[in-house]
């Protein structure tokens, strides 16, 4: 999409969300209705003192306004980390608080790093990432597929008033174990990894617990 046409449908956007009247927006801009407007609809482009205004006024990025970036932050580093990951500004700031205020009790605190390496590396390097993009698709194509079926099937059956029944089940069957199975591959993989995340710690929970029963079983309990 060419810059004039993000920052056309982007002005506009931000004024529907704000759920401002063009002629209250121009007003506190300095500039006539018919200017917005203009802008709004990718027919002229503003100067760069018309376009700081406006980056002040909805508390955006240039940036943001123009198209060469998607978040909307004037924090430089934020900006630059959305950006360059890919994560939302939301996801961005999420972890920015996680870093500030999560603390689990008798462990160390997770911080942002703590958060990347862990999670996000773990599971670009374990391949997680990788089987959730490939299951995630085939369950979408099998779902795709599906639709395509079951609607071919019913309009057969409206034309002709007629199916073979046990070649139907089967269909149905078959895309129901599919979509079965995929969802039990993703749902392994991940568990997998949390499993080798928390092995060190779940070996001497495993111990202690063995201890504590046999302690238990000593004094005559059950």
């Amino acid at each position: 999409m060419a810059t004039n046409e993000t920052f056309a449908e982007r002005l506009k956007t931000l004024r529907e969300n704000a759920g401002k009247k063009r002629q209250e927006v121009a007003d506190s801009l300095g500039i006539t209705r018919a200017s917005l407007e203009y802008y709004e609809k990718g027919k002229r482009k503003p100067d760069i003192e018309v376009l700081v205004k406006i980056a002040e006024y909805y508390k955006v990025s240039t940036d943001y306004l123009l198209g060469l970036s998607n978040a909307q932050t004037v924090d430089k580093d934020i900006q630059f980390i959305c950006d360059y990951t890919g994560l939302s500004e939301k996801a961005v700031n999420m972890l920015v608080k996680l870093n500030q205020e999560w603390n689990v009790a008798d462990c160390k605190p997770i911080n942002v790093q703590h958060l990347v390496n862990v999670f996000v590396n773990g599971f670009i390097e374990d391949g997680i990432l990788s089987y959730l993009s490939l299951y995630s698709n085939r369950i979408l194509l099998n779902l795709s597929e599906q639709k395509a079926y079951y609607t071919l099937t019913i309009d057969y059956y409206k034309e002709h008033g007629t199916l073979d029944i046990q070649e139907v089940k089967k269909q149905i069957e078959k895309f129901e174990y599919n979509t079965d199975m995929y969802l039990f591959k993703l749902q392994k993989n991940i568990i997998n990894f949390f499993d080798d995340f928390t092995f060190e710690i779940q070996a001497e929970v495993k111990k202690l617990r063995k201890e504590l029963k046999e302690i238990i079983s000593r004094l005559g309990g059950d």
